[in-house]
């Protein structure tokens, strides 16, 4: 498909989708146990409607703020959360640069991003895959205003009308509707209330990137509000130049809509229809030839994100859905019921094997389509006894529809090659509940349980291309597999309020991920003939300590984490040409430490800063998959069938990352000037589980200075992320027949954005 084609698919879509803003304000402890005993249960949006967070209007006073989270599926203080999370405000994530999903490890201790093409894959405390394939689920989930977000292609989006991203570390699995074994990033934006509101900016950057953001909200009839929130983004020139042809790579552009309609009769219930349509277009000809890497005529590494492919590599993906989210609060109970739908399709040209001639092209066409119900009750505001149970039923189904491979490989017409088919349908059932009993005035105690109920079934077949002969199975007949099975998980966790400003608490939690059947494979095992067998569920018992504190009559915030994981059965993913293949390990531990930090320096300078130390070492895993390089003609294929993976690392697990940030406001007659920076430094990491391709340690720096006029109407912000010109890679893969091949990260960028609020 040409770039042309995929950019004439863009159309405009109605749309309606967001959460919440709140005010806290700063409490004596007397007020804030009360709070925390009387705080109204969050929608299931993720935030109340009177209350759902982001930090507090900046006083004098030289304190630093509440954050109030929904980490519980209530709204309380961030400081009273027995779970390690971060949390950053929509408004000082895009001061810091953090402009997308892809960023948010620049700024959150332990979290690592990483994206495969269409894909976006987090990495929590080393707990993650590198997901490829339109069914793999990630091992952290993201949620959106409240919406399971399954498929990873629809998971990679710029932010807008964003309320704030928090991000809870280890398993949670007993107040969320589908199990995680990493963790959980929850986006959360704006809810539209009666005020009118407008907030427009437009941008241009280097790389010939213009850039547009709209939001509009208000009211439009009684108890009725609404919101539209648009991003349009367009990179007229790529990174580098394809070499054969002499030729510099295109850009890129992505258009989304967001929106919402919100009721509220002021009597207790809430309803939130929301919405969705977006669209993006990416030529990837960054792929490239990693170092000491060669192809087939003996080309290695092309320099910086330069390609040696001879065409234009590209891909394209087109999400939309939308949900019905309903809360009534009666006189003992809250009850909630969030109803979703998502299609995400997308599109892949790649050329495997990174040179000119047409030796191995793959064209992988994705899609799939998922149906969630959540329901929950809880219990009313001012309970002494907080708690909710809740069930939630998933229906996902996702194809590639078809996959098609061809080239010289496969005969002497480069249009010889095999069509591919796979699908499966996935439903899920589950059960869990969370209660939290306060044994004395400054001690808690929480217990949770789940219980989930996954089947699967998968159907797949692989034709001989351009004709109707079935080739695998070799029976010629469609390959069928399924299977089902029930898993418990639980969370314990004690809690304890040394002083009114430090908490401390302990937790043991069991998460688990579901199995299902690699799609990105061969429909049947080595005979040909029997069908695909399904990987397995992966499991992961945490362990924490936590305190949380507040020093210096609440100038500084200090957060501090200690955990030990013991993983089993995890699951991984792994590249053979245009395959990818998703399989189990056996077992791995890891350990690490946190800390989060933020300092009211004065009342116009606040710094922040965090830091994780992190060692992850896998089990026994004798016959893992590993691929080896030739030292002469640089191409690589698989390695030693007794290899045994034990003693290395976790794939994306950094041992040490850490960031620094500031951000300073200056008032004058004229108006406020901001200045905003965050540095960041990652130890380097392995890409696989056989630890040969290593991402080398980086640093990025991003930066923003901006005025804001007396009225608060009109700002103009001045740019640069990656200002150190930092060179690595969001992903690797040891090829086998052929170059390891990565996918390097955004250059230097820098620009301009004027921005109008009403």
């Amino acid at each position: 498909m040409t770039r042309a084609k995929v950019c004439r698919t863009t159309k405009a879509a109605a749309v309606f989708g967001a959460v919440a803003g709140i005010a806290a304000s700063n409490l004596a402890y007397a007020q804030l146990a009360q709070q925390n005993n009387a705080v109204a249960p969050a929608s299931a949006t993720g935030a109340s409607s009177a209350a759902a967070g982001a930090p507090s209007p900046v006083v004098d006073n030289g304190q630093v703020g509440d954050i109030i989270v929904t980490a519980q599926r209530r709204s309380e203080r961030l400081q009273s959360v027995p779970i390690s999370v971060s949390a950053i405000s929509g408004d000082a994530a895009v001061n810091k640069g953090i402009t997308g999903t892809s960023a948010l490890g620049q700024v959150v201790p332990s979290l690592e991003i990483t994206t495969n093409g269409l894909n976006v894959s987090p990495f929590l405390r080393g707990i993650g895959s590198s997901v490829g394939v339109p069914n793999a689920e990630n091992s952290v989930a993201i949620y959106v205003d409240g919406v399971y977000q399954p498929a990873a292609a629809g998971n990679l989006f710029d932010f807008n009308n964003i309320e704030r991203v928090e991000v809870l570390k280890g398993p949670q699995s007993t107040l969320f509707g589908r199990n995680s074994t990493g963790g959980v990033i929850q986006v959360i934006t704006k809810d539209p209330t009666q005020t009118p509101e407008i907030d427009a900016s437009v941008g241009y950057a280097n790389y010939n990137t213009v850039t547009a953001n709209g939001y509009v909200a208000g009211g439009i009839a009684k108890d009725l509000a609404a919101s539209v929130a648009v991003i349009y983004k367009n990179r007229g020139d790529g990174w580098g130049t394809d070499l054969p042809l002499d030729e510099k790579l295109p850009g890129a552009s992505d258009f989304a809509i967001r929106g919402k309609l919100v009721f509220d009769n002021r009597n207790g219930t809430q309803v939130h229809l929301a919405g969705f349509y977006s669209h993006s277009v990416d030529d990837m000809g960054y792929l490239q030839i990693v170092p000491g890497a060669k192809n087939v005529l003996g080309q290695g590494f092309p320099g910086d994100y330069n390609s040696t492919s001879g065409f234009i590599q590209s891909s394209w993906r087109t999400s939309y859905g939308a949900s019905l989210t309903i809360d009534h609060d009666f006189e003992n109970f809250h009850v909630a019921s969030i109803t979703a739908y998502q299609n995400v399709a997308s599109y892949l040209n790649v050329d495997t094997e990174l040179v000119i001639l047409p030796l191995v092209t793959g064209e992988l066409s994705g899609n799939s389509k998922m149906i969630s119900q959540e329901f929950h009750i809880s219990s009313p505001s001012g309970s002494r006894l907080k708690w909710l149970a809740g069930v939630f039923l998933f229906d996902y189904k996702a194809a590639y529809d078809p996959v098609n491979v061809y080239g010289l490989a496969f005969g002497a017409n480069p249009q010889d090659g095999i069509t591919q088919y796979g699908s499966t349908l996935s439903k899920s059932a589950a059960v869990f509940a969370q209660a939290t009993y306060p044994l004395t005035d400054t001690t808690d105690l929480t217990l949770g349980a789940r219980y989930s109920e996954d089947s699967s079934v998968f159907n797949g077949e692989v034709y001989v291309r351009n004709t109707s002969i079935i080739a695998l199975p070799i029976n010629g007949v469609p390959a069928y597999n399924r299977f089902s099975y029930g898993k418990p998980t639980w969370r314990i966790s004690l809690d304890h309020k040394f002083t009114p400003d430090i908490l401390g608490y302990a937790s043991y939690n069991r998460g688990y991920k579901s199995g299902n059947f690699s799609l990105g494979s061969n429909p049947t095992q080595a005979d040909g003939l029997t069908p695909l067998a399904p990987y397995e569920p992966e499991r992961l018992d945490a362990y924490e300590l936590g305190l949380k504190s507040e020093l210096f009559d609440r100038r500084l915030r200090m957060n501090l984490a200690a955990f030990y994981y013991d993983f089993g059965n995890f699951q991984f993913q792994k590249e053979f040409g245009t395959n990818v293949i998703t399989l189990n390990g056996t077992t791995a531990r890891s350990y690490g430490v946190e800390a989060d930090l933020q300092g009211r320096v004065t009342s116009r300078l606040t710094l922040t800063a965090n830091a994780s130390y992190l060692h992850t070492r896998i089990g026994n895993f004798p016959g893992a998959p590993n691929t080896v390089r030739d030292p002469v003609t640089g191409i690589s294929a698989n390695g030693p069938a007794d290899y045994n993976a034990e003693g290395n690392e976790l794939p994306f697990a950094p041992p040490f990352t850490g960031s620094v940030g500031l951000s300073y406001r200056y008032p004058t007659e004229i108006g406020d000037f901001d200045l905003n920076g965050n540095a960041y430094h990652n130890s380097g990491s392995f890409a696989e589980i056989d630890n040969r391709l290593r991402i080398n340690s980086y640093n990025l720096v991003n930066a923003s200075l901006g005025w804001t006029d007396k009225t608060g109407g009109l700002s103009i912000r001045v740019w640069g992320k990656n200002l150190t010109k930092a060179y690595y890679y969001v992903q690797l893969a040891g090829r086998v027949d052929g170059p390891d091949g990565g996918e390097p990260n955004e250059p230097r960028t820098y620009g301009v954005t004027l921005r109008v609020k009403m």
